[in-house]
């Protein structure tokens, strides 16, 4: 039972949402939830009072040469950031779902959990990498990088939250489905093995951008991911490779001048 209907009171689900959006809590307030949305507001204003820095820490131009964040920074982009997003979706969806019937109970815990939390801790790793580029070099990868860092929280929150699906018996066993695929809503699972090959090839990709760099390694990816995955023939493949780099040279090299990641392994043999 909601804690809307425990009350003899209705929650309309959009405006428990809409008043966390504001402000974390307020949706579990708006729910008669008290002593949650207090928990909620107590946690997340500290962090939206730290966070009005983190603009001013990512639009920066720090000086040539600098090789490491200063301490102050650091705790701003990898603690307050992504824990403030954190906590701020979980608000969102609780107060939504517990508006909407769907119990009253903030955690959930799932296995799909741990993957939604590593792909939040990539992005968030990320954008912490990506602060120390010049103010030019930033535009680009955190027009990227701090959607995906919103999603994840939002996938953190919606599987800490949405409620155990149903087991199937005589279904999952002969497939051997792993439930860390499901959706939002407990969707239909996939194989166990297509969902690591899916997680090998993610961090294959991060892997190659930070050895090699933006135009080197999109290329290479999107050459092996049509030649290994997508089963093309290996001149389709090179092609689509070298078309890659084409259109991501006269882009953002040509077109649109914006300097791109280098590669880290390019740059200690002095290539880069």
């Amino acid at each position: 039972m909601s804690a809307a209907a425990a009350t003899g009171r209705s929650s309309k689900p959009a405006i428990a949402a809409v008043l966390s959006i504001l402000l974390s809590g307020l949706g579990q307030l708006y729910n008669r939830q008290w002593i949650k949305g207090l928990v909620l507001a107590v946690i997340y204003v500290p962090l939206l009072f730290l966070a009005r820095d983190i603009p001013a820490v990512l639009m920066s131009n720090p000086p040539p040469r600098v090789t490491a964040m200063d301490s102050w920074s650091m705790f701003l982009l990898s603690v307050v950031l992504p824990v403030g997003l954190l906590v701020w979706m979980v608000s969102i969806v609780d107060a939504k779902e517990t508006a909407a019937g769907h119990g009253t109970s903030i955690f959930s815990p799932r296995k799909e959990v741990l993957l939604a939390a590593l792909f939040l801790v990539l992005f968030d790793v990320a954008i912490v990498q990506i602060a120390g580029f010049p103010t030019r070099a930033k535009i680009f990868p955190l027009t990227i990088a701090i959607p995906m860092l919103l999603l994840a929280a939002y996938q953190v929150a919606s599987n800490l939250r949405s409620p155990r699906p149903v087991p199937q018996a005589a279904e999952a066993a002969p497939e051997q489905l792993d439930p860390l695929s499901a959706g939002i809503g407990g969707g239909a699972a996939i194989p166990r093995g297509e969902l690591y090959k899916a997680l090998a090839w993610f961090a294959s990709f991060f892997v190659l951008l930070w050895a090699l760099g933006f135009l080197i390694a999109v290329p290479i990816f999107t050459a092996v991911y049509l030649f290994a995955v997508s089963r093309e023939k290996w001149w389709w493949a090179l092609a689509g490779g070298v078309l890659s780099w084409v259109f991501l040279y006269g882009l953002f090299v040509v077109l649109v001048p914006i300097p791109l990641l280098q590669g880290e392994v390019l740059r200690l043999l002095g290539l880069g």
